[in-house]
């Protein structure tokens, strides 16, 4: 059973808590998180059409120093001293917005988001 983790309990301490303990299962789920239902459908609607484009289209967007973009299958490890082969999966990474303006926009993590 795959853990809900609800963040309108209203208890900080609590909810700290159960994702302590539930981040050890490495999935789980949460509620009440006030992000409308339209915008989780439209964003896992982005996510299939991406990851559905020819390999040729994403690598145009292959993540850069700062780590942003797509990564392709196999090209990630999570342990690289156990693995022999990269990891089954693709990603496409994205962060925080740093306006230039920002003190920590200099910083070489905090490059731009590949759009």
């Amino acid at each position: 059973e795959v853990p809900v983790i609800d963040l309108t309990s209203g208890d900080s301490g609590e909810i700290a808590r159960t994702l302590r303990n539930t981040c050890g299962t490495g999935f789980f789920y949460v509620a009440g998180h006030g992000v409308p239902q339209s915008l989780v459908d439209s964003t896992f609607d982005a996510n299939r059409h991406f990851f559905s484009l020819p390999v040729e289209k994403k690598q145009k967007l292959r993540a850069d120093k700062a780590k942003r973009g797509w990564t392709p299958h196999g090209g990630e490890w999570l342990d690289p001293s156990k693995q022999k082969q990269g990891d089954t999966k693709e990603g496409f990474y994205v962060g925080r917005d740093y306006g230039s303006s920002l003190p920590d926009a200099a910083k070489p993590i905090h490059k731009a988001n590949q759009w």
